[in-house]
């Protein structure tokens, strides 16, 4: 059974002529209007083997036999080769792997995916989503280690984007600290339209966030003020801490005594680990938290704090001096 999008116009990208007019296509666009990134959509498609299970009765033969390489990895290596400044966002929720060995930048962060050796690559939204604590930690895990790695693809993180139910039907009350969580984050994110003021309006195609059937306005002023307030503080908060720390260093943080929480460590690259550090740190459960955390391989000994109950005060920024004394600590609420 072939799986495409219906409405969409099939290139056949098994001829070489069609792959030159698509990556010039691409270039063009570069040169002529500055365009600095590619969200590739469901590009997973375009590589050989699903390529070749959708129209294996159109083409003559496999495209491995035509081409040394995949299309995607002609295109990214050509255009980089001009415009290297360029990135590429990869839409696929299967095929990591070779999206990542294609040269992509960042890939859609939303689902689980088992991986080469059966390593598990744990997917951002899926975990907030559904707000295990233990797998949102492990989340938080492969998201530092993607940040932290030197080569290879990163993880394109969010809450929601457009084919998805609006974040606030999603979430309920967790709505504030996965924004928290994500917001925080040192790497690219995606923010859809309206999420940052709270906008919800439910329509029939597969429950998206905003319809592509009718139109829908996004009456900024008269929504979750709030909720607005409070991702700004967010948006604020990580300005700052690119600010002070510039491009930070990274650390998962996770409960030794069986605690709920979640939460990651931001510090400047190259300084010694007792030097300065932000702690990101969430409440996902329903009732309050005394947090304990005794890290020295971070530089982190015996720090206690207190989360609220997963909502508008259920998360908490702290600042960190030289010395581990709190400088400021501020829930990013309203």
């Amino acid at each position: 059974e072939r799986y495409y999008w219906d409405d969409t116009l099939q290139l056949d990208i098994s001829n070489p002529k069609t792959r030159q007019v698509l990556i010039g296509v691409v270039k063009d666009l570069v040169k002529l209007y500055g365009v600095y990134g590619f969200r590739v959509d469901m590009a997973y498609q375009l590589l050989h083997e699903p390529f070749r299970l959708n129209w294996a009765n159109e083409t003559k033969f496999p495209l491995s036999d035509r081409f040394e390489d995949e299309f995607l990895v002609q295109l990214i290596r050509e255009v980089k080769a001009e415009y290297p400044r360029v990135a590429f966002i990869a839409e696929g929720f299967w095929n990591w792997e070779k999206l990542n060995a294609a040269g992509f930048d960042l890939m859609y962060g939303q689902n689980d995916m088992i991986l080469a050796g059966g390593f598990r690559h744990i997917g951002w939204y899926e975990a907030m989503k559904n707000r295990d604590p233990w797998t949102m930690s492990e989340a938080i895990k492969r998201a530092s280690f993607l940040y932290w790695q030197l080569g290879g693809q990163a993880m394109y993180s969010f809450i929601g984007h457009h084919d998805l139910p609006a974040p606030k039907r999603i979430f309920g009350d967790w709505l504030w600290g996965a924004t928290f969580m994500t917001l925080l984050l040192p790497m690219a994110h995606n923010w859809y339209a309206g999420t940052e003021v709270g906008f919800e309006e439910p329509c029939d195609e597969n429950g998206k966030m905003i319809s592509f059937n009718k139109r829908t306005q996004i009456k900024w002023r008269e929504l979750n003020s709030s909720y607005s307030r409070f991702v700004s503080n967010c948006m604020a908060a990580e300005a700052e801490i690119r600010k002070v720390f510039g491009k930070p260093e990274m650390k998962a943080l996770w409960p030794q005594d069986g605690s709920q929480w979640i939460g990651y460590l931001l510090r400047p690259r190259g300084e010694d680990i007792n030097g300065r550090k932000v702690l990101v740190l969430a409440n996902p459960v329903d009732y309050s938290l005394e947090i304990h955390i005794n890290r020295p391989d971070l530089g982190l000994c015996d720090f206690n704090t207190h989360l609220e109950k997963c909502g508008p005060h259920g998360q908490v920024l702290v600042w960190l001096d030289a010395e581990n004394n709190p400088r400021s600590q501020s829930p990013c609420s309203v």
